[in-house]
């Protein structure tokens, strides 16, 4: 497979051992060797994750990616500026601007990945509640009680600007919509009954900015009789049916594998936000998404429903069995 352009690979170089240094990251004498693509199948280009989160780059190499398409396509940088200490110019997603008012996990993993490829990403947090991602670990230096120092939550917020304000204040509610008139994508991940409480409905928002995409991905959806049915995704992915499958034949479900929606509906929440911002770009159009957090995690039961569709088979815990790979 063929190099990268050799003024293009020192500019790579150059990058990794800067952002390295500003790291602490001690893997110096790997770069040279990853930005060369010949002949390899799959290396990490960089990953220094425990570092600041605002420095974060991730990347793996593959020997059919090469030269730009290297750096447009696949290369992952938690703020899109870095895009110009290469010396390139542009990231698939600048100039998107995204007003991000989703919490925790689900929401803030979505809007992360737009981030990572360009956005601007406005995050707002309530300056009344504290986000509970600020509480979860692995912290810094042990400091649990810092609001700072969550590992958690400045992975999923890397990247991004921050700012609070009280939707239910007026002076905030200005604001906010102020917000609205200059964001492409507007996200929240509140039960149904929060943006309808502040009268922030997107019936009401697209007065605003006819053109605006607005993204609600709560756990059960905007109508229905569980809409109301607010948690996290351990809570999401019971619903959807991953807990009965999950522990042995003989004792009481052992669960899905913690908050298991919260890593499924980012997958479907970045895909159809590309899907309305490509329409929107065609028509001229925004819209309004809906997106149940369990029912998009129900896509990953796809062969426990065929099993039954098709055989008649209800999938059951199996302990540490796989029907494939073990014993």
């Amino acid at each position: 497979s063929p190099s990268l352009n050799p003024d293009l690979r020192e500019k790579l170089i150059a990058a990794a051992t800067k952002l390295a240094a500003e790291t602490n990251y001690l893997g110096l004498g790997t770069f040279e060797f990853l930005v060369d693509a010949d002949g390899v199948g799959s290396h990490d280009f960089f990953a220094f994750i425990e570092a600041n989160p605002r420095l974060q780059v991730e990347h793996t190499v593959t020997e059919q990616v090469t030269g730009m398409d290297l750096v447009k396509m696949q290369l992952r940088l938690a703020q899109g500026a870095r895009l110009a200490d290469l010396g390139l110019d542009g990231a698939p997603l600048a100039g998107l601007k995204v007003l991000d008012l989703m919490w925790v996990m689900a929401g803030p993993a979505t809007t992360r990945v737009l981030a990572d490829y360009g956005a601007t990403v406005l995050r707002v947090e309530s300056s009344r509640r504290l986000d509970t991602g600020r509480t979860l670990g692995p912290h810094s230096n042990d400091l649990a009680t810092e609001i700072e120092a969550s590992a958690f939550f400045n992975n999923m917020n890397a990247g991004k600007q921050m700012v609070t304000l009280d939707p239910g204040d007026p002076a905030g509610r200005e604001v906010l919509l102020d917000l609205v008139r200059w964001a492409d994508v507007l996200t929240e991940s509140f039960s149904p009954r929060a943006m309808a409480g502040w009268d922030l409905g997107y019936e009401t928002l697209r007065r605003v900015n006819p053109e605006l995409i607005m993204l609600s991905s709560c756990l059960m959806g905007q109508s229905g009789p569980l809409a109301m049915f607010a948690g996290f995704g351990n809570l999401a992915a019971a619903m959807a049916g991953f807990t009965s499958m999950a522990g042995w034949p003989d004792r009481p479900p052992a669960g899905a594998f913690g908050a298991y929606s919260d890593y499924l509906a980012p997958r479907f929440t970045v895909a159809t936000l590309m899907a309305a911002l490509e329409h929107r770009d065609r028509t001229g159009e925004g819209q309004y998404i809906d997106l149940s957090q369990s029912e998009a995690a129900a896509h990953f039961l796809t062969p426990a429903l065929l099993k039954f569709a098709i055989d008649g088979e209800v999938w059951t815990p199996d302990g540490n069995n796989d029907a494939q790979m073990a014993p």
